[in-house]
Protein backbone atom coordinates (compact mmCIF):
# COMPACT_ATOMS: atom_id res chain seq x y z
CA UNK A 1 0.00 0.00 0.00
CA UNK A 2 2.84 2.39 0.79
CA UNK A 3 4.44 1.70 -2.61
CA UNK A 4 1.11 2.33 -4.32
CA UNK A 5 0.65 5.57 -2.40
CA UNK A 6 4.16 6.65 -3.34
CA UNK A 7 3.42 5.97 -7.02
CA UNK A 8 0.23 8.00 -6.82
CA UNK A 9 2.09 10.88 -5.15
CA UNK A 10 4.79 10.81 -7.85
CA UNK A 11 2.14 10.75 -10.57
CA UNK A 12 0.49 13.76 -8.99
CA UNK A 13 3.85 15.56 -8.88
CA UNK A 14 4.52 14.78 -12.55
CA UNK A 15 1.16 16.13 -13.66
CA UNK A 16 1.68 19.16 -11.47
CA UNK A 17 4.94 19.85 -13.32
CA UNK A 18 3.25 19.39 -16.68
CA UNK A 19 0.29 21.58 -15.79
CA UNK A 20 1.70 24.44 -13.80
CA UNK A 21 5.44 24.05 -13.46
CA UNK A 22 8.21 25.89 -15.29
CA UNK A 23 8.47 25.84 -19.08
CA UNK A 24 9.58 22.42 -20.29
CA UNK A 25 11.18 21.57 -23.60
CA UNK A 26 9.92 18.59 -25.58
CA UNK A 27 12.62 16.22 -24.26
CA UNK A 28 11.84 17.03 -20.62
CA UNK A 29 8.10 16.67 -21.19
CA UNK A 30 8.47 13.30 -22.91
CA UNK A 31 10.71 12.06 -20.10
CA UNK A 32 8.06 12.95 -17.54
CA UNK A 33 5.36 11.28 -19.60
CA UNK A 34 7.45 8.09 -19.90
CA UNK A 35 7.93 8.05 -16.17
CA UNK A 36 4.20 8.49 -15.64
CA UNK A 37 3.45 5.51 -17.88
CA UNK A 38 6.00 3.36 -16.08
CA UNK A 39 4.45 4.23 -12.73
CA UNK A 40 0.98 3.29 -14.00
CA UNK A 41 1.43 -0.41 -13.30
CA UNK A 42 -2.19 -1.37 -12.68
CA UNK A 43 -5.29 -0.82 -14.77
CA UNK A 44 -6.56 1.62 -12.14
CA UNK A 45 -3.32 3.60 -12.35
CA UNK A 46 -3.53 3.69 -16.16
CA UNK A 47 -7.10 4.94 -15.89
CA UNK A 48 -5.90 7.67 -13.54
CA UNK A 49 -3.19 8.67 -16.03
CA UNK A 50 -5.72 8.89 -18.85
CA UNK A 51 -8.08 10.94 -16.69
CA UNK A 52 -5.31 13.35 -15.75
CA UNK A 53 -4.21 13.68 -19.39
CA UNK A 54 -7.79 14.57 -20.37
CA UNK A 55 -7.96 17.12 -17.54
CA UNK A 56 -4.66 18.66 -18.65
CA UNK A 57 -5.97 19.08 -22.18
CA UNK A 58 -9.19 20.64 -20.90
CA UNK A 59 -7.26 23.10 -18.72
CA UNK A 60 -4.88 23.93 -21.55
CA UNK A 61 -7.78 24.72 -23.88
CA UNK A 62 -9.48 26.79 -21.19
CA UNK A 63 -6.31 28.81 -20.53
CA UNK A 64 -5.81 29.48 -24.23
CA UNK A 65 -9.39 30.70 -24.60
CA UNK A 66 -9.05 32.92 -21.54
CA UNK A 67 -5.72 34.33 -22.75
CA UNK A 68 -7.21 35.09 -26.18
CA UNK A 69 -10.25 36.79 -24.62
CA UNK A 70 -8.14 38.95 -22.30
CA UNK A 71 -5.77 39.88 -25.13
CA UNK A 72 -8.75 40.97 -27.25
CA UNK A 73 -10.15 43.02 -24.35
CA UNK A 74 -6.77 44.69 -23.89
CA UNK A 75 -6.70 45.72 -27.56
CA UNK A 76 -10.14 47.34 -27.23
CA UNK A 77 -9.24 49.00 -23.91
CA UNK A 78 -6.04 50.47 -25.34
CA UNK A 79 -7.91 51.68 -28.40
CA UNK A 80 -10.56 53.41 -26.26
CA UNK A 81 -7.96 55.03 -24.01
CA UNK A 82 -5.74 56.12 -26.94
CA UNK A 83 -8.04 59.11 -27.41
CA UNK A 84 -7.54 60.17 -23.77
CA UNK A 85 -11.31 60.30 -23.04
CA UNK A 86 -12.06 62.97 -20.50
CA UNK A 87 -8.34 63.70 -20.19
CA UNK A 88 -7.69 60.29 -18.59
CA UNK A 89 -4.32 59.02 -19.85
CA UNK A 90 -3.39 55.35 -20.13
CA UNK A 91 0.12 54.63 -18.88
CA UNK A 92 0.23 50.84 -19.18
CA UNK A 93 -2.00 47.81 -19.65
CA UNK A 94 -1.42 44.11 -19.26
CA UNK A 95 -2.81 40.94 -17.71
CA UNK A 96 -6.12 42.06 -16.17
CA UNK A 97 -5.47 45.74 -15.42
CA UNK A 98 -4.78 49.14 -16.92
CA UNK A 99 -3.09 51.99 -15.07
CA UNK A 100 -4.59 55.37 -15.89
CA UNK A 101 -3.76 58.89 -14.68
CA UNK A 102 -6.73 61.18 -14.09
CA UNK A 103 -6.54 64.84 -15.18
CA UNK A 104 -7.93 66.56 -12.07
CA UNK A 105 -4.97 68.25 -10.40
CA UNK A 106 -7.29 70.06 -7.97
CA UNK A 107 -8.95 66.85 -6.72
CA UNK A 108 -7.59 64.01 -4.64
CA UNK A 109 -7.77 60.59 -6.22
CA UNK A 110 -10.18 59.34 -3.54
CA UNK A 111 -12.59 62.14 -4.50
CA UNK A 112 -12.23 61.27 -8.19
CA UNK A 113 -13.09 57.65 -7.38
CA UNK A 114 -16.11 58.78 -5.37
CA UNK A 115 -17.44 60.85 -8.28
CA UNK A 116 -16.77 58.09 -10.80
CA UNK A 117 -18.73 55.60 -8.71
CA UNK A 118 -21.63 57.77 -7.55
CA UNK A 119 -22.13 60.03 -10.59
CA UNK A 120 -20.99 57.86 -13.51
CA UNK A 121 -21.27 54.21 -12.38
CA UNK A 122 -17.59 53.53 -13.06
CA UNK A 123 -15.63 51.40 -10.59
CA UNK A 124 -11.84 51.65 -10.30
CA UNK A 125 -9.23 51.24 -7.58
CA UNK A 126 -7.36 54.37 -6.42
CA UNK A 127 -3.61 54.30 -6.88
CA UNK A 128 -3.30 55.46 -3.28
CA UNK A 129 -4.14 51.86 -2.30
CA UNK A 130 -0.73 50.87 -3.69
CA UNK A 131 1.49 53.96 -3.28
CA UNK A 132 2.37 56.14 -0.27
CA UNK A 133 1.59 59.37 -2.15
CA UNK A 134 -1.24 60.53 -4.40
CA UNK A 135 0.07 60.61 -7.97
CA UNK A 136 -3.40 60.62 -9.61
CA UNK A 137 -3.29 56.93 -10.57
CA UNK A 138 -6.36 54.76 -11.09
CA UNK A 139 -6.36 51.02 -11.74
CA UNK A 140 -9.05 49.73 -14.08
CA UNK A 141 -9.87 46.05 -14.54
CA UNK A 142 -10.73 45.48 -18.20
CA UNK A 143 -10.22 41.72 -18.61
CA UNK A 144 -13.81 40.65 -17.94
CA UNK A 145 -15.56 43.48 -19.80
CA UNK A 146 -17.10 42.96 -23.26
CA UNK A 147 -16.16 45.46 -26.02
CA UNK A 148 -19.42 47.44 -25.70
CA UNK A 149 -18.77 48.07 -22.00
CA UNK A 150 -15.20 49.21 -22.72
CA UNK A 151 -16.46 51.74 -25.27
CA UNK A 152 -19.06 52.86 -22.73
CA UNK A 153 -16.23 53.43 -20.25
CA UNK A 154 -14.67 55.95 -22.64
CA UNK A 155 -17.98 57.77 -22.96
CA UNK A 156 -18.45 57.96 -19.19
CA UNK A 157 -14.93 59.27 -18.60
CA UNK A 158 -15.63 62.04 -21.12
CA UNK A 159 -18.92 62.67 -19.35
CA UNK A 160 -17.07 63.16 -16.06
CA UNK A 161 -14.77 65.76 -17.59
CA UNK A 162 -17.77 67.68 -18.95
CA UNK A 163 -19.48 67.51 -15.57
CA UNK A 164 -16.35 68.86 -13.87
CA UNK A 165 -16.09 71.74 -16.35
CA UNK A 166 -19.73 72.77 -16.69
CA UNK A 167 -21.40 71.25 -13.64
CA UNK A 168 -20.79 74.22 -11.28
CA UNK A 169 -22.00 76.68 -13.92
CA UNK A 170 -25.15 74.68 -14.63
CA UNK A 171 -25.89 74.23 -10.93
CA UNK A 172 -25.35 77.95 -10.31
CA UNK A 173 -27.69 78.92 -13.13
CA UNK A 174 -30.31 76.47 -11.86
CA UNK A 175 -30.15 77.95 -8.37
CA UNK A 176 -30.40 81.48 -9.75
CA UNK A 177 -33.39 80.54 -11.91
CA UNK A 178 -35.11 79.02 -8.89
CA UNK A 179 -34.55 82.16 -6.79
CA UNK A 180 -35.68 84.42 -9.64
CA UNK A 181 -38.85 82.38 -10.14
CA UNK A 182 -39.60 82.67 -6.41
CA UNK A 183 -39.11 86.45 -6.58
CA UNK A 184 -41.40 86.80 -9.60
CA UNK A 185 -44.11 84.72 -7.93
CA UNK A 186 -44.07 86.91 -4.81
CA UNK A 187 -43.96 90.05 -6.94
CA UNK A 188 -47.35 89.16 -8.45
CA UNK A 189 -49.07 88.43 -5.14
CA UNK A 190 -52.07 90.44 -4.04
CA UNK A 191 -50.97 93.00 -1.40
CA UNK A 192 -53.02 91.20 1.24
CA UNK A 193 -50.99 88.03 0.67
CA UNK A 194 -47.58 89.66 0.67
CA UNK A 195 -45.08 88.90 3.43
CA UNK A 196 -45.09 90.96 6.63
CA UNK A 197 -43.36 94.32 6.45
CA UNK A 198 -39.62 94.17 7.07
CA UNK A 199 -39.20 90.61 5.78
CA UNK A 200 -36.93 90.40 2.76
CA UNK A 201 -36.38 87.50 0.32
CA UNK A 202 -32.85 86.46 -0.45
CA UNK A 203 -32.14 85.83 -4.13
CA UNK A 204 -28.55 84.73 -3.51
CA UNK A 205 -28.66 82.82 -0.20
CA UNK A 206 -25.29 81.17 -0.87
CA UNK A 207 -23.44 84.46 -0.45
CA UNK A 208 -21.94 85.31 2.97
CA UNK A 209 -24.16 87.41 5.18
CA UNK A 210 -23.74 91.08 4.48
CA UNK A 211 -23.26 90.38 0.76
CA UNK A 212 -26.67 88.85 0.12
CA UNK A 213 -28.97 90.74 -2.23
CA UNK A 214 -32.44 91.05 -0.71
CA UNK A 215 -35.72 92.36 -2.06
CA UNK A 216 -37.77 94.22 0.58
CA UNK A 217 -41.54 93.70 0.56
CA UNK A 218 -42.08 97.43 -0.04
CA UNK A 219 -40.63 97.05 -3.55
CA UNK A 220 -43.28 94.51 -4.63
Amino acid sequence: KKAQADRRDRLAAIFGQLAGGPELDLTQAMRLLDEALELAQSEADRGEVERRFAELERQRTQRREQADRIAAAQVVFESVMAGRPGGFELASAGAFFGWVRHPFTDLGTDEVIKRLVLDHDVLAIPGTAFTPTDERWLRFSFANLPPDDLHELGRRLTEMENAALFGPVVRGLARFAQRLATFLIYATLDPSNRPPAGLGYEIFPDRPRGQTATVPPESF
